[in-house]
């Protein structure tokens, strides 16, 4: 049996086609797959990979990291507890210490409580807006500066002393009345006035004594008990 040349054509482009097909699903379109992943994820980066960094199906801390989430942190300089009013050095032992040095303290100087202050007005007009130290555990107030103090100062329950060494200072006003003990001295000239309330009986000259004949007064709870 013959076969005609037309069939026999047809035979071999069928199976050159077969051919041609075969090698483009097997070889070329893997490569086609791998030029697709390129069009989807940036470059050729794996399967799943996105181009900016982020991931589908990696470590979620990866995609967190880039969230853009800020990430806050406890600042060691910022101070805690019974400290954190005080703009100064201090410690809850030792408590609060405020410097008023030239151009400082220019507004109220305002103690923190619970604790000790000690306040030093060191520069010519300084701690003139005032001085409260009602909620300290005790107070100290240097006024060294002329013309320093002349503010009001107002004392707590704790003790209370004022030192109001410099000329024209502590002219504010002192209010100690309610301090379990309050000592101010007026050394400098001009100064103490209008004169300091003091506990009764504790008056000396324009200040106050912390203690003494007629005036009973102590930080340590009464004292009577030992005379008996």
């Amino acid at each position: 049996m013959m076969v005609r040349p037309t069939i026999l054509i047809q035979l071999v482009l069928s199976a050159a086609l077969a051919a041609s097909c075969s090698f483009d699903s097997s070889g070329m379109g893997g490569a086609s797959g791998g030029g697709g992943g390129g069009d989807d994820d940036g470059g050729g980066g794996g399967p799943g990979v996105i181009d900016g960094g982020g991931s589908i199906g990696g470590n979620p801390a990866d995609a967190g990291a880039d969230s853009g989430t800020p990430v806050t942190q406890p600042d060691a300089d910022v101070p805690m507890g019974p400290c954190a009013g005080c703009p100064g050095p201090c410690n809850p032992f030792e408590g609060c210490t405020i410097n008023c040095g030239p151009g400082k303290c220019m507004s109220e100087v305002v103690c923190p409580p619970g604790i000790p202050c000690t306040v030093d007005c060191q520069a010519p007009g300084s701690c003139s807006a005032g001085i409260d130290c009602t909620q300290a555990s005790e107070c100290t107030i240097t006024c060294d500066g002329n013309n320093s103090c002349n503010g009001s100062i107002a004392c707590g329950e704790g003790a209370c002393s004022v030192d109001c060494n410099a000329n024209n200072s502590c002219n504010g006003g002192i209010a100690c009345e309610d301090a379990c003990e309050c000592d101010v001295r007026c050394d400098g000239q001009d100064t103490c006035t209008p004169s300091a309330r003091c506990p009764e009986e504790c008056d000396r000259g324009r200040g106050c004594r912390p203690g003494g004949e007629d005036c009973d007064t102590s930080c340590d709870g009464d004292d009577d008990d030992d005379d008996d």
